[in-house]
């Protein structure tokens, strides 16, 4: 008998890949009995053992994703790189 295993791999667009790749062998019935992940790729790990197969058509992580503005993507660096106001307030010691 052929063992199926998967590793989920990480971040942006590979992420719907293994996803989908995932759901696909779940919709065929190839069984899959170990799934390995890198850290990034943790919620789609997550995302597809919580998966309702049959409540659900597709996993929440193919359904739900929202994707960025260009203008939220601009906010995020401008952040990161210190040229806007921090999203957290500073925190003080006493």
């Amino acid at each position: 008998m052929t063992r199926y295993g998967f590793v989920a791999s990480g971040g942006g667009y590979r992420s719907f890949y293994t996803a989908g790749a995932l759901v696909w062998l779940k919709r065929n019935n190839v069984p899959v009995v170990h799934i390995a992940s890198t850290s990034s790729g943790n919620n789609i790990t997550l995302d597809y053992l919580l998966w309702d197969f049959p409540a659900e058509e597709l996993p929440p992580v193919l359904t739900r994703t929202m994707r960025l503005a260009l203008k939220d993507i601009f906010h995020v660096f401008g952040n990161f790189l210190g040229l806007r106001p921090h999203c957290c307030p500073p925190v003080h010691t006493c």
